[in-house]
């Protein structure tokens, strides 16, 4: 074997691992779940938040509540995978989750500042938080696969939308910018991690 085909051989070697290390950090179903939970969230909202002199803050923390709920779903199925992984999937892992903590991170502390100290602009909690979404997406663009850029892109056009149209507490902007965007991203995903298994 000479140079370059042992150069090649790395390369193909190199390229699986990339390929593995894509498919192994979000499970389709498990965000799909989320989409669904957040389309709901939008169609039920109404029904929960009819008092218009707590609106603001009540749909902040409708939303929490929801963003919690999956975030808790998608967080304990990845920690079940971690616990049966090897040690290179253990550090994909992390290295995915550190990819994507600090638009996590902001979005809270963001959320937090809405709420005690500028309450009149908590409007702005959907199209900020589709926004760092998309950034966070992006952020973690090397551990999924290219196709997914498209997520961020949905997210960011969302974060623009919600900023700029309707009303300032629709359903739709959350539901539209999450359930839609986790949806999209199950669908991107399922021939990524069917492929991967067969």
């Amino acid at each position: 074997m000479n140079v370059k085909e042992a150069l090649n051989d790395l390369r193909a070697i190199r390229s699986q691992l990339v390929r593995s290390e894509q498919v192994t950090c979000y499970r389709w179903a498990t965000i799909g779940f989320s989409g669904v939970v957040g389309v709901m969230a939008a169609f039920f909202q109404p029904l929960f938040l009819n008092d218009s002199s707590r609106i603001a803050t009540d749909f902040v923390g409708y939303w929490m509540l929801i963003a919690t709920l999956n975030m808790s779903v998608i967080g304990i199925e990845m920690v079940s995978r971690y616990a049966k992984s090897s040690d290179h999937a253990r550090q994909q892992t992390r290295l995915a989750v550190l990819d994507f903590a600090p638009c996590l991170i902001f979005g809270v502390f963001l959320t937090q500042t809405l709420i005690y100290q500028l309450p009149e602009h908590c409007s702005l909690v959907p199209g900020l938080w589709a926004l760092l979404f998309g950034l966070g997406v992006a952020a973690s663009r090397r551990r999924i696969p290219g196709s997914l850029i498209w997520v961020s892109a949905w997210y960011l056009l969302a974060g623009l939308s919600a900023l700029k149209y309707g009303e300032p507490f629709a359903a739709w902007k959350m539901g539209i910018a999450f359930g839609g965007g986790q949806l999209l991203t199950a669908g991107l995903l399922y021939p990524h991690q069917k492929g991967h298994h067969a």
